[in-house]
């Protein structure tokens, strides 16, 4: 997918969708779809610790970036959403040990900054 669906926002450092993103979650042609509307704004952020492994403006993560954004929007566990930020960033040709690396430190980054067990019980 190409850099085509989103647009970089600098004076929020934020980047926003263009066109509506569908993402099929779990697995190819999968039935449970994710749906995300032009306007959606995410970030695709990085711990500064951790930039020079991941390019946080790096085009094969973005789309990672805002299906991970929008699933903890809608309340799904960091960890599940992370899971879909690997999934994307291998349909988007990352490198496999990258986007391994990286997922397990969205995990644990996201558990950390947002953890409240009353969200998801």
């Amino acid at each position: 997918m190409s850099n085509t669906w989103c647009k970089y926002l600098p004076e929020e450092d934020r980047y926003e969708t263009t066109k509506v993103i569908t993402w099929s979650k779990g697995k190819k042609n999968s039935d449970c779809i994710l749906l995300i509307s032009p306007g959606f704004k995410f970030e695709s952020s990085v711990p500064k610790f951790l930039t020079w492994i991941l390019n946080p403006h790096d085009p094969k993560y973005l789309l990672s970036a805002c299906v991970h954004d929008k699933m903890l929007e809608e309340n799904y566990r960091p960890f599940v959403a992370a899971g879909e930020w690997y999934g994307a960033a291998l349909k988007n040709d990352a490198s496999f040990a990258k986007a391994l690396f990286m997922a397990i430190a969205v995990t644990l980054w996201t558990e950390i900054r947002r953890y409240d067990q009353t969200k998801y019980f």
